[in-house]
């Protein structure tokens, strides 16, 4: 019972909150099949677009913050550390 839900059950990333790329959505979905056979090989892994992709560098990344969400981040930060 447990393998058939884990076979049929689909693969939800809308969560709320959490964002991840179009190309790491397809290249997640072609890792998790269940049939061997039809799962994307280790030679095709590398080939995927998702690894094609430009690094977001930490300053692109803060650039799209406002000052008060970067004050936000950095207190949490220094409270978890």
């Amino acid at each position: 019972m447990l393998i058939r839900t884990i076979k049929t059950m689909p693969l939800n990333l809308s969560k709320k909150g959490v964002e991840i790329s179009e190309e790491m959505k397809s290249l997640l979905q072609k890792m998790i099949v269940f049939d061997p056979k039809k799962r994307i090989t280790y030679e095709e892994l590398f080939q995927h677009e998702f690894f094609m992709l430009k690094p977001i560098s930490e300053k692109q990344i803060t650039a799209d913050l406002d000052s008060e969400e970067m004050d936000q981040q950095i207190m949490n930060n220094n409270t978890n550390s």
